[in-house]
Parts: structure tokens; C-alpha cells; sequence
């Protein structure tokens, strides 16, 4: 997909996403524990995939455009790839010959 992932201190913020000169950037906080930033990668990529050139960060400061709707979508997104991933890691993997892992 081409996005690159920085991890970087971030203060309050947990993470986001944006563009600069069209390369898709997910950000990070490199202070959040790991279970955490596995979160909020997926919930960025979210929005990558589903809304790649909304800036919510914009939108939020400088609109009275509701970013609900956008959040909700990319929460869905982080927890139904989760799940995914969770199903495969304790279904299928298991059932893999070792070489093939």
C-alpha cells in the first residue's frame, strides 16, 4: 500500500494520518504500549482506506464538519481487522506445517 509508519512522540495524541507530497503517512505515539499502537495503526489505516484524503485534523480545528461518522469508521475498520487477524493467528497458523510458517 505504500504507507509509511512513523513512530514518534506525540504528546496527547495517539496517533493520525496524512499525506505529505502524496506519500500516505500513518503517525504513531511512540509512547503508547504495544497493544495500544497495534490499535491505533489499524484504526489509521482505516482511515487510509476508507477516507485517504480527509484530513480530520483540519476538518476538527477549522470546520463545524462532525468527524464522528469518520472515527466510528475507522474504529470498525481497526476491529474487524483485528478480529481477523486474531482468527488466523489462533486458527490457521496452528494448523500450518512448521516450513511453511
Amino acid at each position: 500500500m505504500g504507507i509509511l509508519i512513523v513512530f514518534e512522540r506525540l504528546g496527547n495524541a495517539l496517533g493520525y494520518y496524512n499525506k505529505h507530497f502524496r506519500v500516505p503517512m500513518i503517525h504513531i505515539n511512540q509512547d503508547a504500549d504495544r497493544k495500544s499502537q497495534i490499535f491505533i495503526c489499524s484504526h489509521e489505516l482505516g482511515h487510509a482506506v476508507q477516507h485517504p484524503d480527509t484530513n480530520t485534523s483540519f476538518l476538527k480545528k477549522h470546520t463545524l464538519f462532525s468527524t464522528d461518522k469518520i472515527e466510528i469508521e475507522a474504529n470498525t475498520f481497526a476491529v474487524e481487522l483485528l478480529l481477523q487477524m486474531n482468527y488466523l493467528m489462533n486458527n490457521v497458523v496452528q494448523v500450518l506445517p512448521s516450513t511453511m510458517l
